[in-house]
């Protein structure tokens, strides 16, 4: 899990969460007011250190992937969309639904139809923004020959009528609940009251999309300025489809043009953190990302100045991982080694609660070694669409590298190789993201491999000759998401519970995710917030508690002698 922060000249969010449910539609970028569109319209001098008709240098952590909105998967290519093409409500900073295209709205009295009132917009090529832009997109959206991966908004999430049908295949796209009343005017009719609908707006799945600019490109729709039509505060001027570098320019018919301080957006593909961060730092950028260990860098300079807490907000963010087993020698081993696999090679390793750390007792770390090595390469790796596939590919190409380079790393810090996945090629899929499984043994305190998050289908092998050595082991490590012991000793179960720094704690148990109703309890580094989320903390950290105290008399009270103690106590 990475965690990384946005900061911008002068400032920088040391620390930010969300729920779930707005994890869901924020987390991906597709906000229509996004870092560099919130500095442009508020002044980008106060925002980004740049003076205002100047250009904002903006780092991006990969290459945009598309550029259709109803396509695009990415949180790359949601923020650049974002950041040239507005729907019908955007964020305003305090994170509220505000009109954008949509000058206005009503709402039904039973919620299930909204009726947007569109403002007088443009497209960048001179046509009209209308409703049937609106219709088209949704359509794209839901049409089972475009299998948007991002269809189940308007079904599942957004509940738009007709929209689950659709995708799977069973009525034709012109049924779907959204109706163009006329140019201005755009009806929604909604299965059921969704109290969120508004938000899902900014979402860019949700944008419009002129037909007929979209008919004259087909194909090629999203890959060149000349394929692209923006309605928002700039326009894409210079981009090609895996570009490193790009540019938006200032839209001098977008509607709201002159509350627009700047004059365009440069984007810098920059995959290195640390050079991203000495960009800034120069000058070159003005908004970038920091992980957890720049922050650290940089948490004396004044420059930098935390903001998440600052307004009085409660902030909660999970962040890096690298969770740890303990292994010790009474353990029922083929058990602990099947839990193992499955909590470490499922998913490819790509999971917050995934299990990449195994500090193991010596007198039994041979035999370990073996067996999880047996196990793992009877995993089969392939598509993730074959039934009889064990592990899959990871997310992309460059996360490949990632873990890869990590591997090397490992190897490069003295650490024995057992069983090596870099080299992988699985049978009609030559060019797939395959990274096989990879035990690393030997791993000694201080090599940062056995410290950093890998995310990937990597196990580390750490060995100690007791319990106590290897407690203070995990707990020595800066992240504390989980942490789980396998042993059928009462007694060392009994004080790992309580020693443990992990804060969610398996006994002999893989992945020990706790049921909903109890909190994601991260601690340490892998945690930001005073409350968790799931649970009774998750509704907590939505609510403000009071306590009342309560003592009715009866109309014979006065007969009564008094107690000591007259309250009733109860927490609402």
């Amino acid at each position: 899990m990475r965690f990384d922060r946005r900061i911008s000249r002068r400032s920088f969010l040391a620390a930010a969460g969300v729920s779930a449910a707005a994890l869901a539609l924020t987390a991906c970028g597709g906000s229509g007011s996004t870092a560099a569109s919130t500095a442009a319209s508020t002044g980008a001098s106060s925002a980004a250190g740049t003076a205002a008709g100047g250009t904002l240098n903006i780092m991006l952590e990969t290459e945009v992937q598309s550029l259709d909105p109803q396509i695009a998967t990415d949180g790359t290519s949601f923020e650049v969309i974002a950041d040239y093409t507005d729907g019908l409500m955007q964020m305003d900073a305090d994170g509220a639904a505000v009109p954008a295209l949509a000058e206005t709205y009503d709402i039904s009295e039973d919620g299930k139809t909204y009726t947007f009132h569109l403002r007088d917009a443009k497209w960048s090529n001179g046509d009209a923004v209308t409703a049937a832009d609106f219709v088209f997109g949704w359509q794209r959206a839901v049409d089972p020959a475009n299998a948007s991966e991002y269809s189940y908004m308007l079904s599942d999430i957004g509940q738009v009528v007709n929209a689950a049908e659709i995708i799977a295949g069973e009525k034709p796209v012109t049924d779907l609940g959204v109706t163009a009343v006329d140019d201005k005017t755009l009806e929604v009719q909604l299965n059921v009251p969704v109290s969120y609908f508004l938000s899902l707006m900014y979402f860019p799945t949700f944008y419009p999309v002129n037909e007929a600019f979209f008919n004259t490109c087909k194909d090629t729709f999203g890959t060149s300025p000349d394929t692209v039509l923006s309605n928002g505060a700039f326009i894409l001027t210079d981009y090609q489809p895996a570009a490193t570098a790009f540019e938006l320019t200032k839209n001098p018919d977008y509607y709201d043009a002159a509350n627009i301080a700047l004059d365009g957006l440069a984007y810098q593909v920059i995959k290195d953190s640390q050079q991203a961060l000495m960009s800034y730092q120069t000058g070159a950028l003005d908004l970038t990302l920091l992980n957890g260990e720049q922050v650290d860098q940089v948490k004396d300079d004044p420059e930098f100045t935390s903001v998440g807490a600052a307004h009085g907000k409660r902030v909660q963010a999970q962040c890096e991982a690298k969770n740890h087993a303990l292994v010790l020698e009474d353990c029922d081993l083929e058990s602990a080694t099947n839990a193992i696999i499955n909590s470490t090679y499922g998913c490819a390793g790509m999971r917050c609660m995934a299990l990449p750390v195994v500090v193991v007792q010596e007198s039994i770390a041979d035999r370990f070694v073996q067996l999880l090595k047996k196990k793992a390469m009877a995993l089969k790796v392939g598509c993730a669409y074959d039934p009889e596939t064990t592990l899959g590919p990871v997310v992309n190409a460059e996360h490949k590298k990632f873990i890869c380079d990590w591997i090397q790393k490992g190897v490069d810090e003295g650490a024995e190789l057992v069983l090596d996945g870099r080299d992988l090629v699985v049978p009609g899929y030559e060019n797939g993201f395959f990274v096989g499984p990879t035990i690393l043994d030997h791993v000694k305190p201080g090599m940062t491999v056995g410290d950093r998050e890998i995310f990937g289908p990597v196990t580390i092998i750490k060995r100690v000759k007791t319990f106590e050595e290897g407690l203070a082991i995990m707990n020595a490590n800066p992240f504390a998401n989980g942490s789980v012991i396998f042993t059928q000793s009462g007694y060392y179960a009994r004080q790992f519970e309580l020693l443990t720094d992990g804060g969610m704690v398996g006994i002999n148990v893989g992945i020990p995710v706790p049921s909903a109703y109890f909190p994601f309890s991260g601690n340490k580094d892998s945690f930001f917030g005073d409350l968790h989320v799931l649970g009774q903390d998750g509704v907590r950290f939505y609510t403000r508690a009071k306590t009342v105290t309560k003592h009715w008399y009866s109309e014979h009270s006065h007969q009564k002698t008094v107690d000591t103690w007259e309250g009733t106590v109860e927490r609402i």
